[in-house]
């Protein structure tokens, strides 16, 4: 079986595995975010699963949210909201229509107006690299190796963490990549302890509003049967964070129940100051306290009228609200090495909740918010926009370290993240009988 990257591409993806961060920072300040070395603990193989899972998911869901509009010519930052924000269509403009110095200086331009620490940057350098590449007969590789260039000069190690290039070839191949995503699942464990089983979601329309909906019947069910305390496993959350201008993942809406009183996640970082803060309140995700008008935040995106309602349907319940007993229920929650981008969102939204612990390995990484933004050829960038805090102000950029770290010994049938967990769970008040 053979990768589909050239050895250029290949190149581009070790650096961005070499780049995933370990610990957050402590300051509430969402535009001071210092950084720390990268570290790996698995083998490289299983890192290279990890990002390419990652990155494979990020795509279909960009693509599935296509407007009608072309490539902006403007360098005014979009939003982001939480994550993938706003995407246009490539056109079909002909290859040899493109003004290729004018392409690259766009797309350079695009990506310092979307990252979320332009201060951070030598954009000034990042262009005179580019420059350098495309020479003085610009071609479609030219351009594409420029950008690529460009983008190295600009983030130096942080490719991963920054943002990437994606060529034509790749974004089409994306539009038939097919992804299965398992239900949600639930049982009892130990007697008294509820568990569901949280796995990636596709996270849009039809399929994020039945996600959300079957969370809450099935903690409703668990719930019925006794149990004192709960674990919450992220260990095959592998999903991409899914937002725009404030909208929120289904995700949020299913596990609502559990994340306590209050905001308890927020976006931010950019440059313009804005921020979108998550709350949920009887069956429904509170965005800066207010339910999301979900029509009104995609005017003007190009999204055609049924995808908006799609995504509006999304934050939706088919079902009743489930209510958790009791506020001082224990929770453990359960992370892994795949445990990426929308499934470290679900780990910050429960970060500093009363009665809670997480438990497991460091994250994949992939915590922040980004920005995906189509060009003339139909290529694609690809750029951090947002990074993500908790509900103390605490932000997390890269892999999130858990409560207490357990690394599965190999090749063996115990769950020894499970079992500790329910160690823990059983030790508190509220189980402790």
């Amino acid at each position: 079986m053979t990768s589909g990257f050239d050895d250029h591409e290949l190149a581009a993806l070790r650096r961005a595995l070499g780049a995933l961060e370990a610990q957050a920072p402590e300051a509430p300040d969402l535009s001071r975010i210092p950084q720390r070395a990268a570290w790996s603990r698995r083998p490289i193989l299983v890192a290279v699963g990890a990002a390419v899972a990652t990155l494979a998911l990020l795509l279909p869901v960009g693509l599935w949210l296509r407007g009608s509009e072309g490539p902006s010519d403007s360098t005014e930052p979009v939003d982001p909201g939480s994550s993938t924000s706003t995407t246009v269509t490539p056109t079909t403009t002909p290859i040899d229509a493109i003004d290729w110095p004018a392409y690259v200086e766009g797309a350079l331009a695009r990506a310092e107006a979307l990252y979320y620490r332009p201060e951070a940057v030598d954009w000034g350098a990042a262009l005179e690299r580019a420059w350098e590449v495309l020479g003085d007969d610009p071609t479609q590789e030219r351009a594409h190796r420029a950008i690529e260039q460009g983008l190295q000069r600009a983030f130096p190690g942080d490719v991963a963490e920054a943002g990437f290039f994606l060529r034509p070839e790749y974004v089409q191949q994306s539009e038939s990549f097919a992804l299965e995503y398992p239900p949600p699942t639930s049982r009892v464990i130990a007697d008294r302890i509820g568990l569901l089983h949280v796995s990636a979601t596709a996270g849009l329309g039809e399929t994020g509003r039945n996600y959300a909906s079957t969370l809450h019947d099935l903690a409703r069910a668990t719930s019925a049967e006794g149990v004192c305390g709960w674990v919450i496993d992220l260990r095959e959350s592998y999903g991409i964070y899914i937002g725009w201008e404030g909208w929120e993942p289904p995700m949020l809406l299913g596990l609502g129940p559990f994340l306590g009183d209050g905001v308890f996640l927020t976006a931010g970082g950019r440059t313009d100051g804005r921020e979108w803060s998550y709350s949920y309140e009887a069956g429904q995700v509170l965005v800066n306290g207010d339910p999301l008008d979900v029509p009104a935040a995609f005017a003007g995106t190009g999204l055609p009228a049924d995808a908006v309602e799609a995504l509006a349907a999304a934050g939706r319940l088919y079902t009743e609200p489930f209510v958790l007993p009791a506020a001082d229920q224990p929770i453990a929650v359960l992370t892994s090495f795949y445990t990426s981008g929308e499934g470290e969102a679900l780990l910050i939204a429960f970060e500093g909740r009363s009665w809670t612990r997480s438990f497991g390995e460091p994250t994949a990484g992939y915590s922040h918010g980004i920005t995906e933004v189509y060009l003339e050829d139909g290529a694609a960038l690809v750029v951090t926009s947002a990074v993500l805090a908790d509900r103390n102000g605490r932000v997390y950029q890269g892999s999130i370290m858990p409560d207490e770290t357990v690394i599965p010994l190999p090749q063996t049938e115990a769950d020894e993240v499970l079992d500790r967990a329910v160690q823990w769970i059983l030790a508190q008040p509220a189980c402790d009988a």
